[in-house]
């Protein structure tokens, strides 16, 4: 059986990776009356490049709750890229938790993976749903300065895109020149 695993995030970004001077300036626009519309649409445009790369760009945390336990003795980590994990938790049938200790798991940042000294699939007696629960916090930084320059023109111009094409019901979205600046921040899985 497949492990089915749900994804949360536990806190949203402390700021985009746009702000919004600079995509009025490079809307050209002058006034203030959009505003909060331009916001609506840099945050609308971030969570579409994050969700098209599978990366938080500004760190934030995040819950990975298994209902099903992976046979392997590793976990993906499912946003990337990984900073820490903050804690690792198995829940028994009656609801009892167990925390993990560090020393019972190695965090590989650079794979974005969690190795466990023992097969989890060993354990009996776990409840059926979120099972086991992963902690972390994933994200190139706290400022958008942190965030590299190809995703950050990725999302200005899916902004832009949104902005200008707002209301137009048969327009498709153009992805090219924002999946070509995103490409190669976009995770990949080895089959």
């Amino acid at each position: 059986m497949r492990p089915s695993y749900s994804l949360t995030a536990l806190t949203e970004p402390a700021v985009e990776p746009i702000a919004l001077p600079e995509l009025k300036t490079f809307l050209r626009i002058s006034h203030d009356s959009e505003d909060a519309v331009l916001g609506n649409y840099i945050r609308a445009a971030r969570m579409f490049c994050e969700n098209y790369t599978g990366k938080s760009f500004i760190t934030r945390s995040y819950k990975l709750a298994f209902d099903v336990l992976p046979r392997s003795k590793s976990i993906d980590i499912q946003r990337t890229p990984l900073v820490s994990i903050n804690s690792v938790k198995i829940f028994a049938a009656d609801g009892s938790e167990t925390v993990y200790a560090p020393t019972q798991y190695d965090v590989d940042t650079a794979a974005y993976r969690l190795h466990f000294n023992t097969p989890l699939s060993a354990l009996g007696g776990l409840r059926s749903y979120n099972a086991l629960e992963i902690s972390f916090d994933a994200g190139y930084g706290t400022n958008a300065e942190n965030v590299p320059e190809a995703i950050r023109q990725g999302i200005l111009i899916k902004t832009a895109e949104l902005y200008e094409h707002r209301g137009d019901e048969r327009f498709s979205g153009g992805l090219d020149l924002v999946a070509s600046l995103l490409r190669p921040y976009k995770r990949m899985r080895i089959v």
